[in-house]
C-alpha cells in the first residue's frame, strides 16, 4: 500500500437516505482528484455499512473503478471507545495492504477526525498531528505511506497543501 485516504461520507438528507444532489456532485469532484493521484494503481474502497457511506463509495467507484467492500469496522457504533474503533479500522487496512496500492476508507466524521493521526502514528511513525481542518462532507485526508506526506482532500480546494 502506497497511499490511504480517510474520507467522510457525502451529504444525505438523513443518515439512512440517498446522497443529495450536492453530495453526489461533491463526491464526483473528489473522485476526479483522486483519479489523477491514483493513476494506474490498484485501488480498494472500504466503506462503512451505513447507506450514506455506501452511496459515497459507489459514486467514488464510478470514477476510480476500484474493488469495493463494506465493513462494520468503520462504524462508530459497536465500539466501546475511539481506540477500539481505530484498532478495528487499522486491522481492516492491514488485511488488504499487500494487495492494493491505495486504500480509500469511506467513513464518518468522528473517524475522519481521529483515525488519520492514529494510522500515521501506528503505521508510519510518531508525529504531532496538530492539524485542524474543517472536515465537511466528502472531505478527508490522503496519507502517502512512502513519504509520510499528508494531504487534505475536499471538493473545493486543490489537493496541493502538504503538511
Amino acid at each position: 500500500m502506497k497511499m490511504i485516504v480517510v474520507l467522510r461520507c457525502a451529504e444525505t438528507k438523513g443518515c439512512c437516505s440517498q446522497l443529495t444532489k450536492t453530495g453526489t456532485e461533491n463526491v464526483r469532484k473528489v473522485a476526479a482528484k483522486l483519479e489523477k493521484i491514483f493513476k494506474g494503481q490498484k485501488i480498494l474502497i472500504i466503506s462503512s455499512i451505513m447507506d450514506r457511506a455506501v452511496g459515497t463509495a459507489d459514486e467514488l467507484n464510478e470514477r476510480l473503478c476500484a474493488e469495493v467492500k463494506e465493513s462494520s469496522a468503520l462504524l462508530i457504533e459497536g465500539h466501546p471507545d475511539i481506540d477500539s474503533r481505530n484498532d478495528s479500522m487499522l486491522a481492516a487496512v492491514k488485511d488488504h495492504k499487500d494487495k492494493y496500492d491505495a486504500i480509500v476508507l469511506v467513513t464518518h466524521l468522528e473517524a475522519v477526525e481521529t483515525f488519520p493521526k492514529y494510522f500515521y502514528n501506528s503505521y508510519i511513525g510518531k508525529i504531532e498531528w496538530g492539524i485542524k481542518e474543517n472536515i465537511s462532507n466528502a472531505c478527508g485526508w490522503l496519507i502517502n505511506c512512502e513519504t509520510g506526506d499528508r494531504l487534505f482532500i475536499s471538493p473545493e480546494a486543490k489537493p496541493t497543501a502538504r503538511y
